[in-house]
């Protein structure tokens, strides 16, 4: 099989990926790391005559792998006191009482963390900022590897906040639109106004865990925060000022508009590839050149695993890659294969083809898709670009004039926000189940054998078309039915009978988890919850199950008492409902006449105790 330029150029960016990949596993010193750089050089170096593309694509893996090998295993200092000016590197982030960022430092890339009163001070900055900080310094441990993934070398907690300044003119002034922005949609209600952050600026810090669960259940997790779309969004607004400059004129400042987005939307993945591909493209358009959208990604992707080779494990990433492979790949065969106009057919083949090509990685990563994906995305999608463009142009002049003419400005705003929650809502309490492997590799058969017949037999596309069909509804049709009896996430337990739900939680449960689980078993209601200990994510997890389901009684140990709950005393607690039969009893070593700190659940179903 001969392979054109394009399979070369897709390929070497595989090779390149590849090599970053195994590379992150490696501690290499510099000079190693050098001397495989080296290396790769010279394999690539043309000799007599044009080398073989295969040695290159060697040359490329090595080369990834170089780039990645150690990169983010730097040398840190000795634990020590750190007493300096650090710029922010990323928006700090809350977690609890804490506040946490990225900052850049003269021992390298550091986490910040302010603690209690300290937080608030930290959490007000921005990106780009500088802080004077001083405090304990420990460096990134070997558990730790969402540290060492981004690079840190260690973790700063503070003592003390001095003061801080703003950080360079360009940064200021995206920082300063950022605020005009989200100044702007106050009108709206505080979860419209956390989705608008995240859909037009990538903030998704103030998004409720229920309303995240509810996208991520429809399938529509990627709106949560600004997508790569989104840069062809901003580019079309931008594109009746950029038709009136000169050729290399255009040039700069189309390049300057997807650089000063990609800051304003603090580099998220997906903005990265989707901001690199536009680049290149308005490069071969200047330079008289035409480019597949095919060169593009696969030249987008290599420079940006080049430059940051860690992104190769940043899911986000991960699935932007996948998904513009399938659009470009996947939706023209998927066109060719529907029947109808292609005003009706285009779109469906683009939602099609991208979800198809992100299917095995969120198989992977998550377990399943919601089968109810594919329609909400083609219900919900339609309003992506006009939030985007509207909630940029007139969510800044909202930001200027303020109220009452920004609520003005922000009603379409409102309404189209409060579709996609529609959307969203509907669709992640369908009960469609999710596609799983095995309705992946059914799929996959069915289109093989589609291919092999198609051009056989007249019937082999309907009957290729129905048989896929079924494979992916088949959760949808209750070929799968959830145990009545499950673990369904670290610190997680449910049980059901008759109707009757009790819900388990642990110490180590996070809230993320817990909605999608019971979400994941059909689970509309909680009669009974139960939190058997305090933990990191005990307080959040029983607000965002208190905010979907309202449990009908709820049961706390002393360490987490709330209004509406009941605390275990010291002799324990009987629960009976629906054939379940519930003991809530002191944890070990906790029943000495005090209320206990954590308590032990043990639940029987009456239907299976013999007569």
């Amino acid at each position: 099989m001969t392979m054109t330029d394009d399979s070369w150029v897709v390929a070497g960016a595989a090779a390149l990926w590849l090599g970053a990949w195994a590379g992150l596993g490696f501690g290499l010193d510099a000079p190693a790391r050098l001397a495989l750089v080296v290396a790769a050089a010279g394999l690539a170096r043309p000799g007599s005559g044009r080398p073989m593309p295969w040695t290159r694509l060697g040359a490329l893996c090595l080369l990834g792998f170089a780039l990645a090998a150690g990169g983010h295993r730097a040398e840190p200092p000795p634990p020590a006191n750190v007493d300096e000016v650090v710029t922010l590197l990323a928006d700090p982030e809350a977690f609890g009482r804490s506040a946490r960022a990225d900052a850049a430092s003269s021992i390298g890339r550091v986490e910040v963390v302010a603690d209690g009163s300290l937080a608030p001070g930290l959490g007000r900055r921005a990106m780009g900022e500088e802080v004077r900080v001083a405090g304990r310094f420990r460096s990134t441990a070997a558990d730790e590897p969402w540290l060492q993934r981004r690079g840190v070398v260690g973790v700063v907690t503070l003592d003390r906040l001095d003061w801080w300044r703003t950080g360079r003119p360009v940064t200021r002034v995206a920082n300063g639109l950022r605020r005009r922005l989200i100044d702007g949609a106050a009108s709206l209600d505080p979860q419209q106004r956390a989705l608008f952050t995240g859909f037009v600026l990538g903030d998704d810090r103030g998004q409720s865990a229920k309303v995240a669960d509810d996208f991520r259940g429809a399938g529509l997790g990627h709106l949560l925060v600004v997508s790569g779309q989104n840069v062809a969004f901003v580019l079309a607004l931008a594109a009746p000022a950029l038709a009136r400059l000169g050729t290399r004129s255009r040039w700069v400042a189309t390049v300057g508009v997807i650089a000063f987005f990609a800051l304003l939307t603090r580099f998220e993945p997906s903005v990265l590839r989707a901001s690199a591909m536009a680049g290149l493209a308005a490069t071969a358009v200047a330079v008289g050149r035409s480019a597949s959208g095919l060169r593009l990604l696969a030249v987008a992707v290599g420079g940006i695993v080049v430059v940051r080779p860690t992104l190769v494990t940043s899911v986000a990433f991960q699935l932007s890659v996948a998904a513009s492979l399938g659009i470009l790949v996947l939706s023209p065969v998927v066109s060719r294969w529907l029947p109808g106009p292609a005003a009706l057919t285009n779109p469906i083949a683009v939602t099609v083809g991208a979800q198809l090509a992100v299917t095995p990685l969120l198989i992977a990563r998550f377990g399943g898709v919601p089968v109810a994906s594919i329609p909400a995305n083609l219900l919900a999608g339609p309003a992506a670009a006009p939030i985007t463009v509207w909630g940029l142009s007139g969510g800044l002049v909202a930001g200027v004039v303020g109220e009452p003419f920004a609520g003005w400005i922000h009603t379409p705003t409102g309404w189209l926000i409060a579709w996609v929650q529609l959307v969203a809502s509907v669709a992640a309490r369908s009960s469609l189940g999710e596609v799983g492997p095995a309705q992946l590799v059914g799929f996959a058969l069915a289109v093989a054998a589609g291919r092999w017949l198609g051009d056989r037999r007249r019937w082999a596309r309907h009957l290729v078309v129905v048989v896929a069909a079924g494979a992916v509804l088949g959760p949808a049709a209750g070929l799968h039915r959830p145990p009545p009896m499950a673990e369904l996430a670290p610190g997680v337990t449910a049980w059901r009978s008759n109707g009757v739900v009790v819900v388990a939680l642990g110490a180590d449960v996070r809230e993320a988890s817990a909605l999608a689980g019971l979400r994941g078993m059909g689970v509309g209601h909680i009669d009974l919850l139960v939190a058997t200990a305090a933990g990191p994510g005990s307080w959040r997890t029983l607000q965002a199950l208190d905010d979907r389901y309202a449990a009908r009684r709820t049961i706390v140990p002393v360490a987490l008492a709330r209004s509406g709950a009941t605390t275990v005393g010291a002799g324990g607690l009987v629960w009976s409902a629906g054939g379940l039969h519930v003991t809530i009893s002191p944890a070990e070593g906790e029943s000495n006449g005090e209320l206990p700190r954590a308590v032990e659940v043990a639940v029987i179903e009456l239907a299976t105790v013999p007569p």
